[in-house]
């Protein structure tokens, strides 16, 4: 709520607070930008006249930024005030003296018109005119079809589920690399430099690589290698980065005092390699589809290699173009296990 009237700022707050919405309160321009950066609203409600910064340069700045949507608030009459705040990209306008329950009632429409869906709804996304079906990977955009590659559907989809947020440069071409990785997985195209490799030396760099951010939280990171553990037959960089990031996502989700454990052990032909944790878990419903590309399920979203919702397919992909298996087992509350097999190398002779 951005008003420089704190008679009036209390009042709507306080309506909006008895339908169960939390509201923040800003008196001047600055402190606006300041919070809208900070605690990352869904719709703000903007006075015109403000000082130090006035509200068509705070929805011109909004909306440079974000999705937010945006009321605008103002006791100017003009038409072409308005007029330059919907063209700046407002969704909605309201003139003083107004009716509280009116405002309210323009902030629930607004919230209804602009919001995303937080996860799946079955197998559809829709905003407004966009739908996309992810069964099929098709998008239409006011009932016609639009032809997308894999690659263009699959990053829209990404930016559809990441709303109100603002991505560099290096975020989204790494994003594009991910995406091309997935792509070569899929057709089975990704070149692998398979060597037979050791499984100590690789959990040892793997944990060497992690150290510093155990001991930030005061981890305990160990590893139970079995002996006599013969080499696998492996593209080194592929696994190093899979083993890398599924302990860097048990250090992240494991409280202060918990341990990560990395065990490796004989399975017959392959060697399994499990990165178990004491940490928050994961719920049963999200278990069987953390592996899905960009399922954001509450625990699985925080299982992603960094929020994109593609790490734990990119892992499972690398595994599987070996030829091996990756799983999970999980008690919320207690940790979680993610576990994977790799084929042994052939004794050479």
């Amino acid at each position: 709520m951005v008003d420089d009237d704190p008679n009036i700022s209390e009042v709507v707050a306080r309506y909006l607070e008895r339908e169960g919405y939390v509201v923040d309160v800003a008196l001047d321009g600055d402190e606006a930008l300041k919070k809208t950066r900070s605690h990352h609203p869904d719709l703000v409600v903007l006075d015109l006249m403000l000082p130090k910064v006035d509200g068509l340069e705070i929805c011109r700045i909004l909306r440079s930024q974000s999705s937010v949507a945006i009321i605008m608030l103002t006791a100017k009459g003009e038409e072409t005030d308005k007029l330059v705040g919907l063209n700046l990209g407002a969704d909605d306008y309201i003139s003083k003296p107004f009716s509280p329950r009116e405002l309210v009632a323009r902030v629930k429409a607004v919230l209804r018109r602009s919001s995303f869906p937080s996860r799946y709804e079955g197998e559809s996304l829709l905003f407004q005119d966009l739908h996309i079906r992810t069964s099929t990977r098709t998008v239409k955009v006011q009932g016609d079809e639009v032809e997308l590659t894999a690659k263009e559907f699959d990053l829209l989809l990404f930016l559809v589920q990441h709303p109100n947020q603002v991505f560099s440069r290096e975020q989204l071409s790494a994003l594009i690399n991910d995406l091309f990785e997935l792509s070569r997985l899929d057709s089975g195209t990704l070149e692998l430099q398979l060597r037979p490799s050791s499984v100590q030396d690789i959990v040892a760099s793997a944990l060497e690589s992690m150290n510093a951010q155990a001991s930030q939280k005061e981890l305990t990171i160990e590893s139970k290698i079995s002996r006599g553990l013969g080499p696998v037959l492996v593209d080194r960089n592929r696994i190093q980065r899979v083993l890398h990031n599924l302990i860097q996502n048990a250090i992240r989700h494991t409280p202060s005092d918990g341990t990560v454990l990395v065990e490796a052990q004989d399975q017959g032909p392959m060697v399994q390699i499990d990165v178990a944790d004491t940490g928050q878990g994961i719920s049963q419903e999200d278990l069987g589809r953390v592996f899905e590309r960009f399922y954001r399920g509450e625990k699985s979203r925080s299982r992603d290699f960094g929020g994109s919702g593609l790490g734990l397919a990119i892992a499972k992909g690398i595994v599987e173009a070996h030829g091996g298996w990756i799983q999970v087992s999980s008690t919320v509350g207690e940790g979680s296990r993610f576990s994977f097999c790799l084929p042994k190398a052939r004794p050479s002779g």
